[in-house]
């Protein structure tokens, strides 16, 4: 079953905070404490296009997707630029305050249960520069956008679909997936890829997110049960 439910972790505990307005599953979302989150598209009986702004105590209907899709990733905040990539079906599509825009280059390789991210560590850059990081169908394609055209980069050396990560263009990590088994791997690029330290437990469909210098992830399956422990890098 999908629900609505938000926590917010602040390094040492998680708390339960206000519901999203709509129950959702196989969404993307990005955001900070500091900054704000979006939750972007996912399903329930059928692909959703709604998005979601969080104030720091309420969430609230903001400009929906052109094209409501599940599977895929995002990144950005409420006020500023934002990013979805991929899913199902695969595009992509920017924001900066107002309407989103699909993406017409015709660059992207499309892609589901992907990481990405467009966050430099300091700033929110989704409409300028953001990164595309494997997927199902034991997908190792890295993809970059500049703000007008995607480019594929290096394949990651492990294949990992279902993962999580973030960062940007220059600078990302990601972390678990595989379809074929539930996996520990953490990868990270900075224009070349290189073997991160394995996490503790295997998971797959897990949620997470930062930078090769700080990153968190949560929740996820292991082949058994769901998962609700977290780890930080």
């Amino acid at each position: 079953d999908w629900n609505a439910q938000f926590e917010t972790y602040d390094g040492s505990t998680w708390t339960s905070q206000t519901e999203m307005t709509t129950p959702r599953y196989d969404s993307a979302g990005g955001g900070s404490g500091y900054d704000g989150f979006l939750a972007i598209g996912g399903r329930d009986y059928s692909n959703l296009d709604s998005v979601e702004a969080w104030s720091g105590s309420s969430w609230s209907n903001t400009n929906s997707l052109n094209s409501g899709r599940h599977n895929l990733a995002g990144d950005g905040i409420p006020t500023t630029n934002a990013i979805s990539m991929g899913g199902s079906p695969s595009v992509v599509e920017t924001r900066t305050t107002g309407a989103w825009t699909t993406d017409t280059s015709g660059t992207f390789t499309g892609v589901e249960g992907l990481a990405g991210g467009a966050f430099s560590g300091s700033a929110w850059s989704g409409t300028t520069n953001a990164i595309s990081m494997g997927g199902y169908g034991d997908t190792d394609a890295t993809q970059s956008w500049n703000g007008s055209t995607w480019t594929a980069e290096t394949n990651m050396p492990t294949a990992q679909g279902g993962n999580a990560g973030g960062g940007f263009s220059t600078s990302a990590i990601t972390f678990g997936g595989n379809e074929d088994s539930y996996s520990v791997i953490t990868q990270v690029w900075d224009g070349s890829w290189s073997s991160g330290g394995d996490m503790n437990i295997p998971r797959i469909g897990c949620g997470g997110g930062g930078t090769p210098d700080n990153a968190l992830v949560f929740g996820g399956n292991n082949g058994t049960a769901n998962v609700a422990t977290n780890e930080v890098w």
